[in-house]
């Protein structure tokens, strides 16, 4: 509401003038990125599709494959962009989630050699409320970023622990700095070693702190 003071009512207004600014801007962002990523999707499904029928009657070649593979890497992109895109709190449509499922099921569809690496000590009924298919897609990205940046095993725990769900994924990686802990849940920033010895866009941990948060 207004206040009786003249110059308090004038930062009041400046104040409030400014938020709405960046409110206008972030809404048009945000728009703009699910607009756009949407976009992207009906063709990437169309040439993916393609692709897959051309595998089946053509003979193997290291070009198709990596095509398929690109379009394969564009369509994750755009997907996760979708997600990060959508900056609303997940109220309907929202479930209870048994988190021991969904990362026994994540687990399930890592390849052998990877879930070799992987040892697991998961409390049952670990229930949360929220999007199972985003929760899921938090754990995969979660438990792959730790095999992608370390060689030996990979630790994942899971309890609930005074009403709160913890889910703890330790390995033997290098770490961060402080300089690249305040940078990683940034959508696109990378590390220099990150950069130097491994692929991807910079958006894993981004998504990991949306769907968490």
């Amino acid at each position: 509401p207004p206040l009786a003071h003249q110059e308090t009512e004038s930062l009041r207004l400046a104040l409030h003038a400014q938020i709405s600014r960046l409110d206008h801007a972030l809404s048009r962002a945000r728009h703009f990125a699910s607009h756009a990523a949407h976009e992207l999707r009906t063709p990437l499904s169309v040439v993916s599709g393609e692709l897959e029928l051309l595998a089946e009657v053509s003979p193997p070649s290291e070009e198709l494959a990596s095509a398929r593979k690109q379009v394969h890497g564009l369509t994750n992109l755009v997907q996760r962009l979708l997600i990060l895109a959508d900056a609303r709190v997940i109220e309907d449509g929202a479930e209870v989630v048994d988190l021991a499922d969904t990362l026994e099921d994540v687990l399930r569809r890592l390849p052998d050699e990877h879930r070799a690496r992987v040892q697991n000590e998961l409390d049952e009924d670990v229930l949360v409320f929220g999007d199972g298919t985003l929760l899921s897609l938090m754990a995969a990205n979660i438990i792959d970023n730790a095999l992608k940046f370390s060689d030996g095993a990979v630790h994942v725990g899971l309890e609930a622990r005074d009403g709160v769900a913890w889910l703890c994924v330790d390995d033997s990686g290098p770490g961060l700095t402080e300089e690249e802990q305040m940078g990683v849940l940034t959508p696109f920033y990378r590390t220099p070693s990150a950069r130097a010895t491994s692929g991807g866009y910079g958006i894993g941990l981004a998504l990991i702190a949306h769907v968490v948060e």
